[in-house]
């Protein structure tokens, strides 16, 4: 049974419903910024570098790694207060940044805009510590790939409209102001979710719960089936990152404009949301291993095919590219979901805010650093070199993708370390799988 027992099914309904509505309308500021082309193309058009164009989506998956010492000093009654005010804060620092290019001159106005987006993106992180506990005790035990497959369909077509008016709005080449409209209304939204986060349920034995101890935290930290699941998904999740916001400045350096970039950056989420609604129910019925193994084929391939648009015109590379947006939007979100489901599955009565807030911690911290990675290479010497192997030319962009999509192939036999909960039980992990 899910440890949610003391909330009635209407309680439940009305908190996935105030979940549903909350992310639909307030997740777009920390998408556009980390996960879209704007927050590139904004610092690009400042006169930022290559790495300071992908220093946010880098930050925003670091500063995921706060959460684990907050989940463990944070007591359990805290939990929705500290997340309601976090998220709450969070908005006035992009404020400043959307000034910033009204009072700062020169460089200085680059670092002045990624210290407010990544001021905000500390706040929005300190927050979602408790994100995940909240809901672990809303969602039936039976019902959760399915709502976070709902959940992450409904904001991703948001996103998808949201991003499409973006487009359209900035245009070729858009100037500062542009930029700083798309923000702040952005920013207006995020306030706007406020009034629906604050009205989820809270199971009332939360606030008799236990703190994590240190034995807790010894407990789950030697797991073994929680070791082998991170060391796999880390390593995915790193590989896939080259097609996430390294694709951004791929187009840009096709000769895309920022409208092609911004709109055709944001299929990705169009994918999503039809793999969402499908994989959902998947991952209820099969597990996440089948669904995992079917993203190392899929993400392989399209990384290839990333690699072959740098020898087409930009009449064939702009409909290539559209397809490999909206296949990786595709297989990344049934792979995130695959992810979700499995850590609350495994996640053990005792310390699960902590346990959620390692796991998806080092996940986001694998996750920063093919972006890292990818902005370190394209401002170092080698982003002039050219390859030629057995008479073909290939550049740095093209390189790193067909090293990817290699890797990910020659890695699928990895998903074995999937801990198959779902056949075993529809249950919590037993705490004992833990030892």
């Amino acid at each position: 049974m899910n440890a949610a027992c003391s909330l009635t099914d209407a309680q439940r309904r009305q908190g996935m419903r105030m979940v549903y509505c909350s992310q639909a309308i307030g997740v777009h500021l920390q998408m556009m910024i980390a996960f879209s082309a704007v927050g590139p193309l904004f610092i690009k058009q400042l006169g930022g570098s290559d790495l300071q164009a992908m220093l946010p989506s880098v930050m925003n998956s670091l500063l995921i790694l706060l959460q684990i010492p907050l989940s463990l000093f944070v007591r359990p009654v805290r939990w929705k207060t500290t997340l309601v005010g976090c998220w709450f804060l969070s908005s006035f620092p992009m404020l400043a940044g959307i000034a910033a290019p009204w009072l700062v001159a020169g460089p200085a106005v680059v670092w002045a805009v990624l210290g407010s987006m990544i001021l905000m993106l500390t706040l929005l992180n300190a927050g979602s510590a408790f994100w995940f506990p909240l809901l672990h005790d809303v969602i039936p035990d039976d019902q959760r790939g399915r709502f976070f497959g709902r959940m992450r369909a409904l904001w991703s077509l948001a996103l998808f409209g949201v991003s499409i008016l973006c487009g359209l709005f900035l245009g070729q080449n858009p100037p500062v102001w542009k930029f700083q409209v798309v923000l702040g209304l952005l920013t207006l939204l995020q306030f706007a979710r406020e009034p629906f986060v604050s009205r989820i349920p809270e199971t009332a034995g939360k606030a008799r719960e236990a703190m994590c101890d240190w034995a807790d935290v010894r407990r789950i930290v030697t797991g073994k089936p929680l070791l082998k699941f991170c060391g796999y998904y880390m390593f995915l999740i790193f590989l896939v990152g080259f097609l996430g916001q390294p694709l951004v400045l791929y187009m840009k350096h096709l000769g895309f404009s920022a409208r092609d970039n911004t709109i055709i950056f944001a299929a990705s989420t169009l994918g999503g949301v039809a793999a969402l609604l499908a994989a959902g129910g998947w991952i209820d019925r099969l597990g996440a291993r089948k669904v995992l193994a079917g993203v190392h084929i899929v993400m392989s391939v399209l990384a290839l095919l990333a690699a072959a648009a740098g020898g087409l015109s930009m009449n064939m590379a702009r409909p290539l590219m559209t397809g490999v947006l909206i296949l990786s939007g595709a297989a990344l979100s049934a792979g995130k979901l695959a992810n979700t489901a499995q850590i609350f599955q495994m996640a053990p009565v005792q310390g699960k805010a902590f346990f959620m807030c390692l796991a998806m911690g080092v996940f986001s911290a694998a996750a920063a650093l093919s972006p890292l990675a990818a902005g370190w290479i394209l401002d170092s010497r080698l982003a002039q070199t050219s390859f030629a192997p057995g008479g073909l030319g290939f550049d740095i962009y093209q390189v790193m993708f067909v090293l990817a999509g290699l890797f990910l192939l020659i890695s699928i036999p990895l998903v074995r370390v999937v801990p198959d909960v779902r056949q075993a039980s529809d249950v919590t992990v037993d705490e004992a799988k833990f030892v």
